[in-house]
């Protein structure tokens, strides 16, 4: 399947980010027009034509982030410039964007109308609407003009489609002024005085692709359940009540379709408040234990395979949010759009060692012995990243971090030089430590460029320094593994 963070995004604005990503990878964020050439496979006069687009968006907006001199692009940090603001930008001018956000807009728009407005050719129309139902497959929908509402397939899918294209993109551009979605943040701000930001904007645009809905006059139909357990910030008829009284659900033509419409928000809204560790030492008499079978299974499994002795908040802290997960995997078809969960999920079953082995095979395990559990992540593969990253935490906090001792002869420059490469070499948790921190406590192993103490002779030690032996960042990563096989034990 496509990346979705790119693909509504025209091809030279895929490049540019891609030469901004070759860049701020260098040391010195310099490099040369041969190295974009070779490393991006395009011309040495298209790369000139996109970082034209690109200096003049910074032109525009008084940033000297970027400086071409002598076939050389340099990059400098500090400056106002912000990734997410020209990935805002570059997505609302590609074509693929504007041809979605008009069918957002108007629902019942017509294939004339659409390229009309847009200045496309029919021909340079159709391509793309071509593109973009071969993305919406795994979606079940598709966009034709056959019918009065151009976008087809059921609406809790619809909006699940338009809520992974939007998000990470800047709401307040899209919403426009918007008193009802204010009083929503109002609400949410009184329910949970510290609710974070993204959690603030997840619920705060369901619920405007919810309003944009409602309004053209479509509302969920399907069978789907959206009903679950309470959560323990409020209850579910506390939250049907309060955001009534509101006229939030003032489209809603009859009582059966807003309580239908208030239990898909209610989702919304728990899903985007998954619980913490801390919350659910607070509220671990509020949490009602969910019933499903499948949880229960995973709850029951990990504990037997991981042989850990969990206590009650901790087993709250699963069975709440498998919930949840679960829920979304059985109502949404698709891949959820999660920036770089995937790509940090991958670096963790790389370099996470022992630990990250065991969560695999634990959930490669779980789906041949559960047919449930193996259908939720074929309908739903984020769903897979979900249960690593829940159980990661859950590993981390039964092992504690390694204890390095990290040294250099050199500097301390060059000691953080050396702490980089060791943060680069593994995903399970390290503590790094000098001698003094150390405060009497004994390593669990030792990185330097110079012959430890006495004290620490039984230690296992690294040797950084070419005096005493050649060596490169594998040797790095195979040490800090093996280490880590014996301070866990695992057989």
């Amino acid at each position: 399947m496509q990346n979705l963070e790119m693909f509504l995004l025209d091809k030279n604005y895929k490049s540019i980010l891609e030469i901004i990503d070759q860049v701020s990878k260098q040391p010195t964020r310099e490099i040369s027009f041969s190295e974009l050439e070779d490393k991006l496979s395009i011309t040495k006069k298209t790369i000139k034509t996109y970082l034209d687009i690109l200096l003049d968006y910074c032109d525009q907006k008084n940033l000297e982030t970027f400086t071409l001199h002598k076939g050389k692009l340099k990059m400098i940090m500090d400056t106002n410039f912000n990734i997410f603001d020209l990935y805002h930008h570059f997505t609302q001018t590609s074509i693929k964007y504007q041809i979605i956000m008009s069918i957002f807009e108007k629902p019942q728009i017509t294939f004339t109308d659409l390229y009309l407005d847009l200045a496309l050719s029919k021909s340079n129309a159709s391509l793309h609407i071509k593109q973009i139902n071969h993305f919406l497959k795994p979606y079940q929908c598709k966009i034709s003009f056959l019918q009065n509402r151009p976008l087809q397939g059921e609406e809790h899918q619809i909006r699940f489609l338009y809520y992974n294209l939007l998000w990470g993109l800047n709401l307040d551009k899209i919403t426009g002024p918007c008193p009802k979605l204010d009083q929503i943040t109002t609400l949410l701000l009184e329910i949970i005085p510290d609710i974070t930001y993204v959690t603030l904007s997840k619920i705060k645009l369901g619920f405007y692709i919810f309003q944009v809905a409602c309004k053209s006059g479509y509302f969920i139909t399907s069978e789907k359940q959206f009903i679950l357990q309470d959560s323990p910030f409020i209850t579910y008829d506390d939250f049907f009540q309060r955001i009534d009284a509101l006229d939030f659900l003032s489209d809603c033509p009859d009582l059966q379709t807003k309580q239908k419409e208030s239990r898909y928000l209610y989702f919304l809204f728990c899903r985007a408040n998954i619980l913490t560790f801390e919350e659910c030492k607070k509220y671990e008499h509020q949490v009602t234990p969910c019933n499903s079978p499948t949880v229960q299974y995973f709850v029951t499994k990990f504990q037997e395979k991981s042989r850990l002795s969990l206590e009650q908040y901790e087993i709250t802290y699963l069975n709440y949010n498998l919930s949840l997960f679960n829920k979304e995997a059985a109502i949404f078809t698709g891949r959820a759009k999660t920036f770089d969960l995937e790509e940090m999920i991958d670096r963790y079953n790389t370099n996470g060692g022992n630990i990250s082995k065991l969560i695999q095979k634990f959930i490669n395990d779980l789906c041949n012995d559960n047919g449930e559990i193996k259908k939720l992540i074929q309908k739903f593969p984020s769903l897979h990243d979900y249960y690593t990253m829940l159980l990661r935490v859950i590993a981390a906090k039964h092992h504690p971090p390694m204890k390095l001792l990290v040294q250099s002869s050199i500097s301390s420059l060059h000691r953080q030089a050396l702490i980089t490469q060791i943060i680069n070499s593994t995903s399970f948790p390290i503590v790094i430590y000098t001698s003094e921190q150390l405060n009497g406590r004994i390593p669990d192993g030792i990185i330097s460029n110079w012959i430890p103490e006495e004290k620490f002779r039984d230690i296992p030690f690294f040797s950084t320094s070419l005096f005493y032996t050649e060596w490169h960042k594998g040797e790095l990563d195979l040490f800090l593994k093996r280490l880590e096989t014996e301070l866990r034990n695992y057989k």
